[in-house]
């Protein structure tokens, strides 16, 4: 695609914006407030939960509201559960386009801990309703069998260790602290052995057939030091604590991981997401978002509500340990995964709920924990007022903004339309606009492909320009830079594109995707020997990268090094080397027709019924001069589709007339 405006000097950043930027507030103050529509946490979603805190334990104040809450959560979870019974029917879609269930919240991992949360509170209510020996044990026993099966099949392992481990905690306690009721103790010692046996009996059977063969037993029996996902872990949080020493104190805010990833990237992680913005580890996760205070913070609220629930009168000590053994098997959940908004209203109401409990046991039974007689009335409309004027500003407008972002992903085909979304949504300027800015780069250069010159241009300076205003804004983020880069080389601005590039690097300079797209700017321009450094950069800093091998000989094809490209091509497997488009088009391009040629006969080999391909060959053939070879390989695909006979023999003959029916 030609240049949309003219070419201008490429985009340079002084230090001085990275230094305002390491303020006190964190590497990106206004991330680590905001967050972004995927995560919707930061300073603003814990202010409201501190805040939901705050009502649920003051209004709650009687043990009735609070039974009543938590068996509405209860009843919710079995709904939950209905869905996911559903799923695992397939009479209703999984979200996220995988085998796990995930309910209606999309992703298997926040199912699994609202399921967790649900199992040990139903468990609590069951054991309170066992020594009345009432048929409602029965139904907190279902409810709890229920949504384990539920947490079962999303296949998290994080939380089916919590559940296990919380399990044998809650056992434990009991077994050590229950003195009054021997039945009781034995009966807790009975689930620990119990436990045991199934944890024993489930690795003795791990390498079998029916459980590698069972897509959920497989993937618990996968866990091992050297499993892909565990290897991952290991790499995320080496990256985290390198974060974590460079701001030990405050560290680096919240929501602001992403930068620590890049620019610790380590170059294993070639196969993995390559935008991380959680380490999977709770520990490092407030590491990173608020330095050793922040873990000790954690850890203190954590033990603050462990504390009353052993310190309130209201729960016997079956109950007390089942909640210890939940908040275990939650942190357990947490020290694999992270938390999110479904776990967050869980634990937040079960911190108001002990507040509650143990605070009214200082006061008269049933009594309110606020006397709102205290309350100054007179300022009861000014609150009104400043209440819907914040509730605009922190959640109308964002959703608005939300909104018009997803009318412009669904008018792509009408790009006037869809520009006119995308203006709209980013000038309500909310803390949805860098994502704004992100789709609409993305986008831009498939947009205007059948529009008119003026929509383009119009399109794609917009896009250029947001794209700058958002570096501006997060100025340390290296995936603003290579997506900006990777959308200048794609509209022909190649230096600018590179200049871009250079910036990623200087925040991420191990990362392979964006040396890789470097490459491809020199590539585009023609400068090979360029290209070919770019290339070779990637692949020496991970040589099992098999991606960034057949890239690094790509460019050894265009610069003329076809002894290097060979022997780096003999690394792969001869499926790839005769799949890989990239390869086939590399040789088409300079002409290379022997290698091309090479490449189509290992691909009808592979599959002597594809029509495109035999006429592939044939062509290719013809290019070579070798007229036999080519009426070989129509005569091979007549043999193998004969029902296309007639077709083929048409073909045959203008090639022993001396013709190409190819062109």
């Amino acid at each position: 695609m030609r240049s949309h405006k003219a070419a201008k000097e490429p985009f340079v950043r002084t230090e001085v914006s990275k230094e305002k930027a390491l303020e006190i507030f964190g590497a990106n103050p206004y991330r680590s407030f905001w967050s972004n529509y995927e995560r919707m946490e930061g300073l603003i979603t814990h202010l409201h939960l501190f805040a939901y805190f705050l009502v649920a334990g003051s209004v709650l104040a009687t043990e009735r509201l609070w039974d009543t809450l938590w068996k509405t959560s209860m009843g919710a979870s079995v709904i939950m559960a209905i869905y996911g019974f559903a799923q695992l029917g397939g009479l209703a879609a999984i979200h996220q386009g995988s085998t796990r269930l995930d309910g209606t919240l999309g992703n298997a991992a926040y199912l699994a801990v609202y399921m967790l949360f649900n199992v040990f509170l139903a468990l609590f209510y069951m054991a309170r309703q066992w020594k009345k020996n009432s048929y409602e044990r029965w139904i907190y026993a279902a409810v709890a069998i229920i949504d384990f099966i539920i947490l079962f099949y999303t296949a998290t392992r994080g939380s089916l260790l919590g559940v296990l481990g919380g399990a044998f905690l809650a056992a434990l306690l009991l077994a050590i602290f229950e003195k009054g009721h021997a039945k009781i103790r034995k009966t807790a010692i009975g689930i620990i052995v119990g436990l045991v046996v199934i944890v024993g009996i489930f690795f003795a059977l791990r390498t079998t057939s029916f459980v590698k063969n069972n897509e959920v037993l497989g993937r618990f029996a996968s866990i091992s030091l050297t499993d892909k996902t565990t290897e991952s872990r290991f790499l995320i949080w080496g990256m985290a604590w390198q974060g974590a020493l460079e701001r030990p104190i405050l560290g680096w805010g919240q929501e602001n991981f992403n930068l620590v990833f890049n620019k610790f990237y380590s170059p294993k992680m070639y196969d993995q997401e390559q935008w991380f913005d959680r380490t999977h580890n709770i520990v490092f996760d407030w590491l990173i978002d608020a330095g050793f205070l922040g873990v000790i913070g954690y850890f203190s609220l954590l033990g603050l509500i462990i504390y009353g629930i052993w310190k309130t009168k209201s729960f016997s000590v079956v109950g007390k340990s089942i909640l210890t053994g939940m908040l275990a098997g939650y942190f357990v959940h947490n020290f694999f995964v992270f938390d999110n908004l479904v776990s967050y209203i869980i634990y937040f109401s079960i911190a108001a709920w002990i507040y509650s409990l143990n605070i009214s046991e200082k006061r008269e039974s049933d009594k309110p924990l606020m006397n709102m007689e205290v309350v100054n009335y007179g300022l009861a409309p000014v609150a009104a007022i400043l209440l819907i004027v914040a509730i605009y500003f922190l959640n109308t407008r964002p959703i608005e903004a939300n909104t018009t972002l997803i009318s412009a992903l669904q008018s792509e085909s009408a790009p006037e339309q869809s520009l006119s979304y995308y203006k709209q949504a980013i000038n309500l300027n909310t803390f949805g606009t860098g994502e704004t800015r992100e789709r609409l780069v993305l986008d831009a250069p498939g947009m205007v492909q059948n529009a008119t010159s003026s929509v383009q241009n119009e399109v794609l300076s917009y896009a250029e320009s947001q794209m700058e205003e958002q570096i501006k804004a997060a100025p340390l983020d290296a995936r603003y830079e290579l997506f900006l880069g990777t959308f200048l080389s794609q509209v022909g601005q190649y230096d600018q594109a590179i200049a871009h590039l250079d910036t990623a690097l200087k925040e991420s300079p191990e990362k392979q995707a964006i040396i890789i797209q470097k490459g491809a700017a020199y590539l585009s321009k023609q400068d090979y020997p360029d290209a070919l450094a770019q290339f070779k950069e990637a692949y020496d800093l991970e040589p099992q990268y098999e991606d960034a091998r057949i890239i690094y000989a790509i460019g050894a094809i265009y610069a003329g090094q076809k002894d290097l490209a060979k022997s780096l091509l003999a690394g792969v497997s001869e499926q790839t080397r005769a799949t890989d488009d990239r390869v086939l088009s590399a040789y088409t391009q300079l002409g290379d027709y022997q290698d091309v040629l090479t490449i189509w006969q290992a691909r009808v080999a592979a599959s002597s019924t594809d029509p495109q391909a035999a006429a592939s060959l044939a062509e290719t053939y013809l290019k070579l001069g070798k007229r036999d070879g080519a009426i070989a390989a129509m005569e091979n695909l007549k043999a193998a589709v004969p029902q296309y006979g007639s077709q083929i023999d048409g073909y045959i003959s203008e090639i022993k007339a001396g013709k190409d029916p190819f062109q």
